[in-house]
């Protein structure tokens, strides 16, 4: 309609013994029709567990089955102040905790996965550590405390271990150190 017959493929007509044009038009349509889609069966996601730094990130996968299945996928958190996950299924990592990522294709939801994400601190090493005093002289069965500066400050692994190199002659326990007895020994 409105185009000429030449411009039309893929199309048969007849043309009338007067010759004015086209009276019938008869369209041939190709076999192959538009695709099909297949419903999933099943679904799998790419990992069900993991464990991600605050503030990094993670790309989950989810693959239907059959192959030839198609169907949107809908993604979830179940705690987005620990992790929340976008429409593509990357996951980031917001604070410590832990959050349980839901994939769901749209329209089959028993076919949903969920993989559980566990965000931790970014682990911060221990560079050094000093303390307030180089040296100590004690009477026997005196005591002082040793104060102890992990360098970086906002170190994750900032706890200290103390122990002597003779606990028979210093004894410390968490930074209080004791002389037991007569002699020298190292505050480590």
């Amino acid at each position: 309609i409105g185009q000429k017959e030449s411009d039309i493929t893929g199309c048969n007509s007849t043309t009338s013994e007067y010759g004015r044009g086209i009276d019938t038009l008869d369209i041939i349509m190709d076999n192959d029709t538009a695709p099909t889609t297949t419903a999933p069966t099943g679904m799998s996601l790419s990992h069900s567990q993991a464990s991600i730094v605050s503030g990094h990130t993670l790309q989950l996968t989810a693959t239907l089955t059959p192959s030839t299945a198609t169907a949107d996928i809908d993604w979830s958190s179940s705690n987005t102040s620990v992790a929340t996950v976008s429409s593509s299924g990357l996951v980031t990592a917001i604070d410590p905790g832990t959050a349980i990522i839901t994939a769901a294709p749209e329209g089959y939801d028993t076919y949903a996965q969920t993989c559980v994400i566990t965000v931790t601190e970014e682990e911060i090493a221990v560079t050094g550590i000093s303390l307030n005093r180089s040296e100590l002289t004690l009477q026997i069965d005196k005591s002082r405390t040793l104060q102890a500066t992990v360098s970086p400050y906002n170190a994750t692994a900032a706890e200290v271990d103390w122990s002597s190199s003779d606990s028979e002659i210093v004894s410390v326990e968490d930074g209080e150190v004791t002389a037991e007895s007569e002699g020298e020994a190292i505050i480590y």
